[in-house]
C-alpha cells in the first residue's frame, strides 16, 4: 500500500525501482513502521494503519498533504511523534492541511485554524476560530454556554 505512493514516478507497467524501494523504506521508517512492509493491512491496528497511510503520502513526495482525521486511532505518544514529523515536513516546504474534530488538539498544537461548515466560517488562530460565534457557526448550537455567546 505504501508503494502505491510511488506510482507517479514510473510508468504503469514498470516494476518498482531501487529508488522506489528506498523511498518506501524511508517513509516507513519516518512513521515508525520499520519491518511492517510486508504485513497485510488487515493485521494493522487503527493507529498503525493511519501511520501507513501517512507513509504512503510521504513516499509520494507530494508538495501538499491533505490529511483527513489522520490522527484518529493513534495513541498519544505516536500522535506527538506524527505531529513532529508533520512539523518537519512543513519546515521542509510541504504544505500540510489536517482536517480534525479534535478541538483540544487544535487549540493546543496548531497556530492556524480554518473553521469550515459548508463554507469558510473563520480563519486565524484557534483561540479566535474556536470560540463564540465562529464555534457555534461551525458546529451548531449547544456547544457553548448562552452567557458566553
Amino acid at each position: 500500500m505504501v508503494a502505491l505512493g510511488r506510482r507517479p514516478f514510473r510508468r504503469w507497467h514498470r516494476r518498482a525501482t531501487p529508488a522506489d524501494h528506498d523511498a518506501v523504506d524511508g517513509a516507513l521508517d519516518r512513521v515508525g513502521l520499520v519491518g511492517f512492509g510486508r504485513r497485510p493491512l488487515g493485521t494493522l491496528s487503527g493507529g498503525e494503519l493511519q501511520r501507513a497511510f501517512l507513509a504512503r503520502a510521504i513516499a509520494q513526495e507530494a508538495e501538499i498533504l491533505l490529511l483527513d482525521e489522520a490522527l484518529s486511532g493513534v495513541d498519544q505518544p505516536r500522535t506527538e511523534a506524527m505531529l513532529m514529523l508533520l512539523d518537519g515536513l512543513a519546515r521542509d516546504g510541504t504544505t500540510v492541511l489536517i482536517a480534525t474534530h479534535d478541538l483540544a488538539l487544535t487549540r493546543r498544537r496548531f497556530g492556524r485554524c480554518l473553521a469550515v461548515n459548508g463554507r469558510l466560517v473563520a480563519d486565524g488562530v484557534p483561540s479566535r476560530c474556536l470560540e463564540g460565534a465562529p464555534l457555534e457557526a461551525t458546529f451548531g448550537t449547544g456547544l457553548i454556554p448562552r452567557e458566553a455567546a
